[in-house]
This record gives structure tokens, C-alpha cells and sequence, in this order.
């Protein structure tokens, strides 16, 4: 049985992105998957995600919510020895706003990440704090990604520029909607 690693970078609150990664939940049978994340608030998201196995880092009692977890994000660099995806799992599938594309773990293991637009994200993408410490590790773990995809053309273009990366491979795959929650006709 393959066990996969899903990594995303918060479950404070319920917002678009949870519902995003909560889509990509539906693809990943339960008992092979754990969830790794930076900050997790039990009980709060609700749904498929806190029925599944959820490892977090210590920022998760700091942050209460998505803006407290940007203001302490700063700790991330430091912490990143102290929070990583075990060595049993064989794949991993990360789900980022610029953070947890950077989680260390072995280089032998296939790895896909799925680069989305957090609208709620005080500088739209990427918070510049850290930038130094990303610019460094994505030119480092760029070509261990076996596949690479954005949330849009305007967010592949921006990291490609911020972060001189070739982002000529990486594919679009634009964010899912529930179509059960947007009716068609009235």
C-alpha cells in the first residue's frame, strides 16, 4: 500500500483554500494518507479534513487564525527541523501558498506541488519575510518536484520572476468549484 503525505500550509479557519484542499481530500483513500500542516486548529475547519490523521507544528497553539498565522510565519525557517514528513512515506502531494513546498524530507521521494493564490494573503503571494530562506530552498528543491502546477498563468509568471525559476514544465490547473453550491439556473 503506497502511503502519501498531503502538505498544506494551515487549517486555522475554514476559507477557500481549505475547501480546495479538501477537494484533492475526495482523490486519497483515508488509511493511506496522513496530513501534514504548519498550523492546525482541532475542530475548527470541520468536514473531511478532521477526519483524517493531521500532524501540525508547534505555530499551531500561536495561531488562531489565518492572520496570526502570517504574523508568525517568520518562525517557519527555524522550525523546519523540528517539523518533518517521516521517511515511510513514498510520495507527497503539497498543497502551497509559499510555505510548505520548503518542509525538508528525502530527496528520493516523488513529490507534486500544487502552487494556489490565497486572496487573504497580506502580500498576495508569498509573504516577504521569509523570502530570502524560499528564494534559497525553491532553487534547491525545484527539480526534485516530479510535477509542478499554479492555480493560474498570472501566479505561474510572478513566481517564475520573484524566484528565477524555469516554470516552462509546470501546468495550470485552475481551482475547483462545487458545483453543487453555484447553481446554473435559478
Amino acid at each position: 500500500m503506497t502511503q502519501i503525505a498531503l502538505l498544506t500550509d494551515q487549517l486555522v479557519e475554514r476559507d477557500n483554500s481549505t475547501e480546495h484542499f479538501e477537494a484533492f481530500l475526495d482523490f486519497f483513500p483515508e488509511e493511506e494518507t496522513k496530513i501534514f500542516t504548519w498550523a492546525h486548529r482541532v475542530g475548527q475547519i470541520l468536514g473531511p479534513v478532521e477526519q483524517r490523521r493531521v500532524s501540525s507544528s508547534y505555530i499551531g497553539r500561536l495561531a488562531k487564525n489565518k492572520k496570526r498565522f502570517y504574523q508568525w510565519s517568520f518562525l517557519l525557517p527555524f522550525m523546519k527541523k523540528t517539523f518533518e514528513v517521516p521517511c515511510f512515506f513514498d510520495k507527497g502531494i503539497i498543497f502551497s501558498n509559499g510555505f510548505s513546498q520548503n518542509l525538508d524530507w528525502e530527496k528520493k521521494k516523488e513529490k507534486i506541488v500544487y502552487f494556489f493564490d490565497d486572496r487573504d494573503s497580506p502580500n498576495k503571494f508569498f509573504l516577504q519575510i521569509s523570502d530570502q530562506w524560499k528564494k534559497e530552498k525553491n532553487k534547491q528543491q525545484w527539480n526534485d518536484f516530479a510535477k509542478i502546477a499554479f492555480s493560474s498563468h498570472f501566479l505561474k509568471k510572478e513566481f517564475a520572476k520573484k524566484y528565477d525559476v524555469d516554470v516552462t514544465t509546470a501546468e495550470i490547473l485552475y481551482p475547483f468549484i462545487k458545483t453543487s453550491e453555484l447553481p446554473l439556473v435559478p
